[in-house]
């Protein structure tokens, strides 16, 4: 939940810094209400280029890994753990987590990181744009 969080924050909070500044935009000050967002958003969401939004997408990518991470390494060290019973080396989550710290730091956390993330971006980096274009097309479609 957490890393899916961060996944679309660091997405949408990406978009709007790359995107141009518009004649509304500029001054506008505090965030206008949901409503009046979603309204300007149609207009920007089109003018924005493929190129941001995929950019955005591969860095969400790699900061909703970098987030989650260390939990889906303990989860799987723990789901291998189980497969000896009898032989269980971690009492549970937190003895997994002081372990695998005490063995080898922070790294330990982040072991295999590389893959993942080679994996992530090109994913990342297609998906959320076309989240993107699947949800402006149906709020296109639902307000006719």
């Amino acid at each position: 939940m957490c890393g899916r969080g961060v996944y679309m924050c660091t997405y949408e909070g990406l978009k709007r810094v790359m995107r141009p500044p518009t004649a509304s935009s500029a001054g506008s000050g505090l965030p206008l209400l949901l409503h009046h967002q979603q309204q300007q958003m149609q207009p920007q969401m089109q003018s924005q280029p493929l190129y941001q939004r995929i950019v955005a997408g591969a860095l969400a990518g790699i900061c909703g890994w970098l987030v989650i991470y260390p939990l889906d390494v303990i989860k799987s060290r723990l789901q291998a753990d189980a497969l000896a019973p009898g032989h269980n080396k971690y009492t549970g989550m937190t003895d997994c987590f002081r372990v695998s710290y005490g063995q080898g730091g922070i790294r330990s956390l982040y072991s295999g990181l590389g893959f993942t993330l080679l994996r992530a971006v090109p994913v990342a980096s297609v998906i959320l744009p076309c989240y993107d274009a699947t949800y402006f097309l149906l709020s296109r479609y639902m307000d006719e």
